[in-house]
């Protein structure tokens, strides 16, 4: 069996009453369980919060933590990662709360992914509810862009292009590196 990450998944939560149960059961029916899961809501005026305590307040390895003042999506990403105590072999999952994982293999994907290579980041597309359409992936950016340094992530990390994609991941010793400097300079603005 191959050796298992410590996957830390933080959902950004504002008004998502009508999707926060898929999201979060999306995550409760994958077939890893070396995961632990933070939901941070932004101060949402529907019933977001007690949908997510509902549905997961008999889990030791979830939390749901409510704001008492407004945030925004990057900064409860942030403090959301803040709260989890990465080590630095854990890898960071960034999930919408509106968004949700597509079958139940996900995290073993991830972590087959991070344990196999010396991958550090990951980037997903995504498809459109219900409609079905394929969101935007990594082959269908214009070649020119795949090249230009401040767009490609083999290249020098442009935090803006990475923080425009769906679910993202990374390794937790990759942003021991640069300190959280980058996140840091666009929460406190």
């Amino acid at each position: 069996m191959k050796g298992e990450n410590s996957l830390l998944v933080v959902s950004s939560m504002y008004n998502v009453e009508n999707w926060i149960d898929r999201t979060i059961n999306s995550v409760l029916s994958q077939d890893y369980e070396n995961y632990r899961y933070i939901l941070v809501d932004d101060l949402s005026t529907d019933k977001t919060v007690s949908i997510a305590n509902e549905l997961t307040n008999k889990y030791e390895n979830i939390k749901v933590v409510t704001n008492t003042t407004k945030k925004f999506s990057l900064k409860n990403i942030y403090e959301g990662i803040e709260a989890l105590k990465p080590n630095s072999d854990d890898i960071i999952i960034t999930l919408d709360g509106d968004d949700w994982l597509a079958n139940p293999n996900v995290f073993k994907t991830l972590n087959d992914r991070y344990h196999d290579t010396d991958c550090w980041m990951t980037y997903g597309s995504y498809m459109e509810y219900p409609s079905g359409n394929m969101g935007i992936e990594s082959s269908a950016y214009p070649e020119e862009q795949l090249n230009d340094s401040e767009f490609n992530f083999r290249g020098p990390l442009n935090m803006a292009s990475f923080l425009k994609l769906s679910m993202k991941t990374f390794w937790t010793g990759m942003v021991s590196s640069i300190r959280l400097l980058l996140i840091r300079r666009l929460c406190i603005r």
